[in-house]
């Protein structure tokens, strides 16, 4: 006997289960909305076996709900770093696309001490 489940609590009891986990509606209190889905359990509880009753109760707190989707916008992935060109003899990653350039060019073109500061650099 304890196998069958009454419908009208198993739906109530489903629905205080979607109360506690999506929270309440907008404009809704907490509180409120749980003590009026209660109100009515209890009221539901006094007609029927307490076995069943509980039966009821036990299989709409059971398993993952299929679409746990709680609305609003998905989270976006992290933008993944992408391989690069090879610059100074090294290999560089960049995100947003674009190449990788040599900024130092405009430093050896610079000058006497430019050029000093480029072979210190490079260690050319």
């Amino acid at each position: 006997m304890a196998d069958e489940i009454d419908g009208t609590l198993y739906s109530l009891h489903s629905n205080m289960r979607r109360l506690r986990e999506d929270g309440p509606s907008e404009g809704q209190n907490f509180a409120d909305a749980a003590a009026k889905i209660n109100k009515r359990i209890n009221e539901a509880e006094q007609n029927v076996d307490p076995a069943i009753a509980k039966a009821s109760r036990a299989a709409a707190y059971a398993g993952k709900r299929e679409n746990n989707s709680k609305g609003g916008m998905t989270k976006k992935k992290k933008v993944q770093m992408m391989r690069g060109g090879m610059a100074n003899g090294k290999q560089h990653m960049y995100a947003a696309g674009g190449m990788v350039s040599d900024g130092l060019k405009a430093l050896k073109a610079s000058g006497p001490k430019g050029l000093e500061a480029f072979n210190k650099i490079t260690g050319k």
